[in-house]
């Protein structure tokens, strides 16, 4: 393996790194800022944000010479699959009941199952799922009180989800 290809794999190997250190500052300025973009919506566009530099870096690193669109092609698909999983990790740590829950447990806020009603109220996790739906604008509330469909994004990925469950060999519906 010659230098440049290893450089270029090491610059990849810790763009994780430069993505959460970035994303880090992210989160700060946009809490003393005040602003009311959503955690997942910021951290979106911090990864489409920080593709600029990591593949202006790779350019760099393999130079005029070695370069080809196959190799950037490779850097954006690794550098966005880390992303991906990044956005994930972080989304779980938002969101993830099981997380919640584990936490509860474990501090002492939570004992028994009766004591999930008080602490893990249903309705309350349903508003808070909707809340974060309307802050990415994927669904709106009507003036009705009604919820309507206001981007087909995550409605088209389901569809996505469902092959992969079906691939898989799980029952089709998302209940299963």
């Amino acid at each position: 393996m010659n230098v440049r290809a290893l450089l270029l794999l090491l610059l990849l190997l810790f763009s994780p790194l430069v993505l959460m250190a970035i994303h880090a500052l992210a989160v700060r300025w946009n809490a003393r800022t005040r602003s009311e973009t959503s955690q997942q919506k910021l951290l979106v566009k911090v990864i489409a944000l920080v593709n600029l530099p990591i593949l202006a870096a790779a350019y760099l690193v393999v130079g005029r010479n070695g370069f080809s669109p196959a190799t950037l092609l490779y850097a954006a698909l690794c550098f966005n699959a880390f992303g991906y999983c990044y956005f994930h990790f972080f989304n779980m740590s938002e969101t993830a009941r099981r997380v919640k829950i584990v936490i509860s447990i474990r501090k002492g806020k939570v004992l028994s199952f009766d004591e999930f009603d008080t602490t893990y109220a249903p309705e309350e996790a349903l508003r808070v799922r909707l809340e974060r739906l309307e802050q990415l604008s994927q669904i709106r509330r009507g003036d009705d009180g009604k919820y309507r469909m206001k981007s087909s994004l995550f409605f088209r990925v389901s569809y996505l989800v469902i092959l992969f469950r079906y691939l898989l060999g799980f029952q089709r519906t998302m209940a299963g």
